[in-house]
């Protein structure tokens, strides 16, 4: 996986803020391609829960991750997958293990 430049994250954040509504796949600055996907989940440690979230390419494995503040409608993706689908999500975060995790993100999208 390669990190977006902080140019191709500006220009990646202003196309999906263009649009309010706007439905993925959002178009890659690094390839041009229509194959960014974008992911937002909770998460909790001790007692501060935080907005996690990645924007990635399918085509270029190109990607971006932010922590930001957390809001009640959030639109968490991981609720609605499986208890054993979220735990491997969590698994592949906590082990930093970015290719894993990029990969399972375009399996359950």
């Amino acid at each position: 996986m390669i990190n977006y430049t902080p140019e191709e994250v500006r220009a990646l954040t202003e196309e999906r803020f263009a649009s309010p509504g706007a439905v993925e796949p959002f178009r890659c600055p690094a390839c041009g391609e229509m194959d960014v996907r974008i992911r937002q989940y909770a998460s909790t440690h001790g007692e501060v829960t935080k907005t996690m979230g990645y924007a990635w390419c399918r085509a270029s494995r190109h990607f971006t991750g932010w922590t930001s503040m957390y809001s009640e409608d959030l639109d968490d993706f991981l609720v609605k997958l499986p208890e054993e689908q979220q735990a491997r999500f969590r698994e592949l975060s906590l082990e930093g293990d970015l290719d894993g995790m990029f990969e399972f993100l375009d399996s359950v999208s």
